[in-house]
């Protein structure tokens, strides 16, 4: 893990996008946020998050909660959701199906 005085750390200390994040937490949710807010839509998000490399999975995990929180269940793209395992999207839907039956759900 990088130290806040390695030269990795530091050179995020620029402002500038976080490319190839490493798997040190401060990287991490500086591409995440990054991301978050400079992108529009969900999909935008994830892709450029992940595309960045380095920890991607982590990092697309992150953004994707964020952006699922921001943009809604609804904003994944439905040519994801078709390419997963039936199991899981069977998960997907229950889920959704939990949402809707939530009191002060937020659309």
């Amino acid at each position: 893990m990088a130290s806040p005085r390695s030269p990795r750390a530091s050179t995020t200390r620029t402002g500038g996008p976080v490319e190839n994040p490493s798997g040190y937490i401060v990287d991490t949710l500086r591409a995440v946020c990054q991301c978050l807010f400079s992108e529009e839509g969900f999909e935008s998000v994830l892709l450029v998050v992940v595309n960045r490399g380095g920890d991607a999975d982590t990092t697309g995990a992150i953004a994707g909660v964020l952006a699922g929180a921001v943009y809604g269940a609804d904003a994944v793209a439905l040519r994801w959701l078709r390419a997963l395992n039936p199991r899981i999207r069977a998960q997907c839907e229950q889920a959704r199906q939990l949402l809707r039956l939530a009191p002060n759900q937020h659309r």
